[in-house]
Formats: structure tokens, sequence, C-alpha cells
């Protein structure tokens, strides 16, 4: 292990708050499905007469596009744009009950009392909702020095600044399959919309649930390569270590509107990684098809430890999630002896079923007797989502509540990017 200091000191940032407030905002594209759906109901069935029709509408539109921007920063604009989603999704209970009301004086008085009580708990759960971002909006500086909001803008600024451009069409590693399930998903989308005009009763719902297996099918089929996307994007990769048996272990989705796929860390964090370079890791070779995530290479026994090394030598970032196994520990140390520490992100994902405790046990093994002994005995495992390894200390990132879902690694890496890269 690299003598960084004698003692390296342990150092804790609580992204409890940053957590809550990201994961509303990731929910808000989660009801982009079914803002669709009732954009598509109304403009298929021709309701498209009256200002308070087209007040609804109005607000959906906005509503969509609130979504498609909270889903792409966490900083104050994010906030800021949610606070203002809140406000259109109050605004589309106040208009329905408006048009609720209408033609029926009598029996909406008699539903008076029902109808506030009902806007009051809508209000409740809307204020909720917006709470955390107004705390975090206003919350101090962080361990690090920026306050969260802050620092999430600066890590956007670079981001946006050092993303490359790929091209928009590449030749997949087996177009006859990525090209039938692209026709597909276009057929489902053109059969949902003539139903919907033509039949006007019949449910989208099936037709959205084959579209979306469809889209994950094209684009699992669409990825790029390890290989291919190194070739066209010139910037040090960020490169991604685990065990192959971590691939099953699926995080919890985040925010309140459930997702109907669980993702991987590695899927997870793609988004992110991406922006700092080409995301990259191996593809188990037990894998037919590889998941969603990095661009996988596919190596044997003989030729992988080489491969490693090499990526590791040149990468900007190397993200590894915990795993006790012997080819992690080969990576871990083969990081330690190139001299890489310092770019090292250790993600701690849940623990798998029936082996509880396995990566704290796992962290002690191997820096036992070196200075980060004593930091990582003072590690509350269940409560840490990533470790950064900085001169002189090791940085802890995590939360007050033992449950890690998918949005806590997500803020988690963020942080990261700004401590190895940033600061």
């Amino acid at each position: 292990m690299e003598d960084v200091a004698k003692h390296a000191l342990l150092t804790r940032v609580d992204i409890s708050l940053a957590a809550r407030a990201a994961a509303n905002l990731y929910s808000a594209p989660s009801t982009f499905p079914l803002l669709m759906y009732l954009l598509l109901g109304l403009l298929a069935a021709g309701v498209t007469v009256g200002e308070k029709t087209a007040y609804v509408i109005a607000m959906v539109s906005v509503a969509m596009f609130s979504c498609y921007i909270t889903r792409k920063r966490l900083d104050r604009v994010a906030h800021v744009v949610f606070l203002i989603f809140i406000g259109v999704l109050a605004g589309t209970a106040v208009v329905a009950v408006w048009l609720s009301a209408d033609g029926s004086d009598g029996l909406y008085a008699t539903l008076l009392p029902m109808v506030i009580a009902g806007l009051l708990a809508v209000g409740g759960f809307l204020a909720w909702l917006a709470w955390p971002s107004i705390r975090l909006l206003v919350a101090p500086p962080t361990m690090l020095g920026p306050t969260p909001v802050e620092m999430n803008r600066k890590v956007n600024a670079f981001l946006a600044s050092n993303r490359q451009a790929l091209p928009l069409l590449h030749k997949p590693e087996n177009p006859i399959r990525a090209t039938v399930y692209f026709s597909l998903f276009l057929l489902i989308l053109i059969t949902a919309f003539l139903a919907s005009a033509l039949l006007r009763q019949v449910s989208l719902l099936p037709f959205l649930i084959a579209g979306s297996a469809a889209w994950y099918m094209w684009r699992r089929h669409y990825a790029w390569s390890a290989e291919r996307l190194m070739a066209h994007d010139k910037r040090a990769p960020v490169v991604f270590l685990r065990s192959f048996v971590d691939d099953g272990v699926r995080l919890r989705a985040s925010g309140f509107v459930p997702r109907w796929r669980a993702r991987t860390i590695e899927e997870a964090m793609a988004p992110l990684a991406r922006g700092v370079g080409p995301f990259v890791t191996f593809a188990n070779p037990a894998s037919r098809l590889p998941p969603l995530g990095a661009a996988k290479a596919f190596h044997t026994n003989d030729t992988w430890q080489g491969a490693i090394e090499e990526w590791i030598v040149g990468a900007r970032l190397i993200v590894l999630a915990a795993g006790r196994t012997d080819s992690v520990k080969w990576e871990l140390e083969r990081i330690d002896a190139v001299g890489a520490m310092h770019k090292l992100v250790i993600l701690l994902p849940p623990d798998r079923k029936g082996h509880k405790g396995e990566r704290l046990q796992w962290l002690r093994a191997y820096f036992a007797a070196t200075s980060y002994e004593a930091a990582i005995g003072e590690l509350d495992v269940d409560r840490t989502t990533a470790l950064v390894f900085l001169p002189g200390r090791l940085l802890a990132i995590g939360k007050s509540s033992t449950k890690k879902r998918e949005i806590d690694f997500i803020v988690a890496f963020n942080t990261a990017i700004y401590a190895t890269l940033m600061s």
C-alpha cells in the first residue's frame, strides 16, 4: 500500500439530504410515461377544444419538460425547476376539480367537503416532496468546501466541458438483432397511436410495456463495445471493476415512483461516468448479451490481466465495487502497485443475500497493516456508499440511513468526482 500518511484520517461526508432531494428529482421522469399517456389520450380522442382542456394540456407539457430537465442535473437549476413542476402538479389538481364541477353544481356542493379534504391531502403530499429541495437550496457548505448545490453546479460544468460527442449512428456488434428490435419498437408505437385514435376505448398499458421491453433490448444490442468506444473517444477512460457475481445485485429505484426495471450499480453510474471519459469494463464471459452500463470488452483468462493493467495506468478514474473475490483483490493490488490509489473510488453495494458483512471483512482484510487500517476500522459500512482515497485521509461518503438505493450511489459518485478530480 502506498505510504500516503502514517495514519490516514477518516473524513465523513453526509449526503442524506442531497440524496433525498435527488430522489424526488429522479422521480419526475418516472412520471413521464403516465403524462405521455394522458397527453396522447387527449390528442388522439380529439379533446382539444375549450380553454380548460387546452390549459390542462399545456400544464402536462410543462411537466414533461420539467421531467427532462430534472433528470439531467442535480444542481440549483434542477431543484428550482422541480419546485415549478410541483406547482404544475398542484395547478393540475385544482383545474381537474374545476373541470369536474362543470355542469354539476348540486352534486359538487354536496361533495365540497370531500373535495377540500382531497385538495389538502394532495397539497400536503406535494409540500412533502418539495421540502427537501427547499432545504438543500439553503444548506451550508459541506466538508469538501462548497454547498451541495454549488458542488453539483461545478460538477455539471466540468462534465459539460469535458464531454465528447460520439457518432449518432454506429455499427452494432449484431446489426440484424438491433434492427429487429428497433423495428418492433416502431411497430408497437404506431399500433398504439392508431388503436387509440380509432378504437378510443383501448388501453395503452400493454403497448407501453411491450414498447419499453423492445426499446430495452434494442439498447442492449446497439451498445458500443469497449474497443470501438475508445477508438472514437480519445479521453482517458473511466474503468469499472467488479466481481461478476455482483452483476446480479439490483438497486432499489430512486424516488417515490417505481421504475419497471431495477438497475445495477454499473448502469446507474454510466451517465455521470461518460461525462468524465469513455466508461469501460470487462464482460462476464458467461453472459451472451451483456447488460447495459459500461461499454464491454471480452477477454479470455489469459489476456484479461494484461488488459486491466493497461487500463488502470491510463485511466482518468477507477471505480471498483467492493467484492470478496480473488480477481477484485488482484485488481486492487495492481491499482496500488502502479500508484493509482488517488484516482480510485470504491463503491460499497448492498450485501448479497446470505453474505452479510462480507464487504466489510474484505476491506479490513485488505487494508490491514496499512495507513488506512485505523480509518477503515472506524467505518460504518452499512451507512457508507463510497470511499475516496485522498492524500492523508480517507473520504467516506454516506448517509444516516442503512438503506442503499440507486440515487444514493448517483449522489455519492457525483461527490466522488468532485473530490478526486476537482478539489
